[in-house]
């Protein structure tokens, strides 16, 4: 797996690609409150590029949605058409604001990007 943690204006973007092992997460809970912490509040996470998503890294993602929510942040997803199936049969498509591209996704937070 390979990760990339980048500033676009008042955004920050998780960009993760290739393949995710089995005891990968991505974004450790530690991780995700150094961010918080720094006073980000906006997030997008870019999982397009990722060849499986599985159970344990959308588990991760729900722990920074729980955290991002205590400190009034938010976070937007980029997933492929395959990844979005899995969010809707797993409902998660109501819990994140999902989008099929990474400039919809800054875009969805309003403002200048």
């Amino acid at each position: 797996m390979n990760r990339d943690i980048v500033q676009i204006a008042e955004i920050t973007v998780i960009r993760v690609s290739g393949t995710l092992k089995s005891w990968e997460l991505l974004m450790e809970k530690e991780e995700f409150i150094t961010l918080l912490d720094q006073g980000r509040t906006r997030f997008v996470f870019n999982l397009e590029s990722l060849v499986h998503l599985g159970s344990s890294s959308l588990g991760a993602i729900l722990q920074c949605r729980r955290l991002a929510l205590e400190r009034d942040a938010a976070i937007h997803l980029v997933v492929s058409p395959r990844q979005m199936e899995l969010l809707e049969m797993t409902k998660l498509d109501e819990v994140f604001e999902s989008f099929t591209t990474e400039k919809a996704a800054l875009a969805g937070f309003g403002g200048d990007v």
